[in-house]
């Protein structure tokens, strides 16, 4: 849907040839703009009567959908930039005292609890694996299972190599942000599922010049994030769930998960390789033998993390 709007159309024509701003540049402001204009079409307020509290709201939903501080901080810029120049440009804007756009500064917002799934979603969500029925379906059951299970990022499971496995030990290593290497363990689940993978589908899906990625696509080539975005958001479709599922969302709830069930903190914080402001450690050094026991009762509910061996 696109409003049309004289203002914005001359805005955008300074901003390109007036400011000499790049493409790129024009049309992020002009995104911002037009989604401000949609709220307040929304809210049946005119652009021109529009007030900083209006603007702030706005903001606020947009951090709700989980924006980044980055993009919110260029979208505040946006719309002030945009009404900066209406001012000057005789738009005859509604000056109200108090509340003038014109004075709209970004703060930083309370983080919001992050958003997750149930334990009975995330179960309809990665069902059985009984109905797979070609390689592709295999190796997308087994991401789910792995993305859940040790709560890693996206970037971190497409850069997985087969070297980073450890079956033995029911473990992974895992390159996380800053190149800092942890330890993340996975359960009985997912363990049956990357045997099956890697038995049974990712030879099928080798090429003679295949990397030694863990993960490839029918090309043979190591998976890309964006495939594993559609994967999940397939997934959630195929589950009929009314949540937006991406591997961000399956993170935030293997980390829920466990804290609902009393997990240490820091055994979480070191699960998923958060670092705080005094701290450089790699986690390649902590002692997996002795969290296993925490872990495995904390998602006792869920897929269990102990293997069981006779």
């Amino acid at each position: 849907m696109t409003i049309k709007n004289k203002a914005l159309d001359e805005y955008i024509v300074y901003l390109s040839e007036i400011k000499n701003r790049s493409k790129y540049t024009t049309r992020n402001y002009a995104n911002d703009i037009m989604k401000f204009l949609h709220f307040l079409e929304r809210n049946n307020i005119n652009y021109l009567n529009a007030g900083r509290i209006n603007a702030r709201d706005f903001i606020e939903e947009l951090s709700s959908n989980d924006y980044s501080e980055k993009s919110l901080r260029r979208i505040t810029a946006s719309i002030k930039s945009f009404y900066k120049w209406i001012a000057i440009n005789d738009y005859n804007l509604l000056n109200k005292p108090g509340d003038s756009i014109l004075n709209l500064k970004y703060r930083k917002l309370p983080k919001s609890l992050p958003k997750y799934l149930t334990i009975n979603e995330v179960n309809e969500l990665i069902s059985d694996d009984d109905k797979e029925s070609n390689p592709i379906e295999t190796r997308n059951h087994c991401i789910m299972e792995l993305l859940y299970a040790t709560g890693v990022r996206v970037s971190e499971l497409v850069s997985l190599n087969l070297n980073d496995i450890d079956k033995s030990n029911f473990q992974i290593r895992v390159m996380g942000k800053g190149m800092k290497e942890r330890i993340c363990i996975y359960g009985e689940e997912a363990d049956r599922c990357l045997s099956k993978y890697l038995k049974n589908a990712r030879p099928q899906l080798l090429q003679k010049n295949s990397p030694n990625a863990l993960f490839i696509n029918k090309m043979g080539n190591r998976i890309s994030t964006r495939a594993i975005q559609r994967i999940t958001s397939n997934f959630g479709k195929k589950a009929g769930s009314l949540k937006k599922i991406h591997p961000h969302l399956i993170r935030h709830s293997f980390a829920t998960h466990l804290v609902q069930n009393n997990a240490d903190l820091r055994i979480v914080q070191q699960l998923l390789g958060h670092t705080s402001a005094n701290t450089t450690q790699i986690y390649t050094s902590i002692n997996t033998i002795g969290y296993r026991p925490i872990i495995s009762k904390a998602l006792k509910n869920t897929r269990s993390i102990e293997k069981n061996r006779e």
